[in-house]
């Protein structure tokens, strides 16, 4: 029988400077938030780049990911959609203005 270990490696060789990217942006975090875009090829670690940022955020800090899909690429915030449906239900807490523009996007109106 083989068993997974729980390892779980918290640091990434060669990456300092993507590493340090994330958690500048994630130790500036305001009220305002803040994006970072990862884009490579596949297997050139953009997934484990994203656990870094969900283990070193902190506090209050989300941590947003999404990835896009071809095939949803001429549908309207498709890709919004997918990147705020975890968290749809705090939508309620923005002011009106903001809450109504989520909603004519999500709805796909531009």
């Amino acid at each position: 029988m083989v068993t997974a270990s729980r390892v779980q490696l918290t640091v990434l060789r060669g990456r300092d400077d993507e590493c340090r990217a994330v958690r500048s942006l994630l130790d500036g975090m305001t009220n305002a938030g803040g994006a970072l875009l990862l884009r490579g090829e596949p297997g050139s670690g953009r997934t484990t780049l994203v656990g870094y940022a969900h283990r070193h955020a902190e506090g209050g800090c989300t941590v947003l990911a999404g990835s896009g899909l071809a095939e949803e690429a001429a549908l309207p915030y498709a890709g919004l959609q997918r990147l705020v449906d975890p968290v749809l239900d705090r939508a309620a807490a923005l002011p009106g203005e903001q809450r109504q523009l989520l909603r004519r996007a999500l709805a796909g109106k531009s």
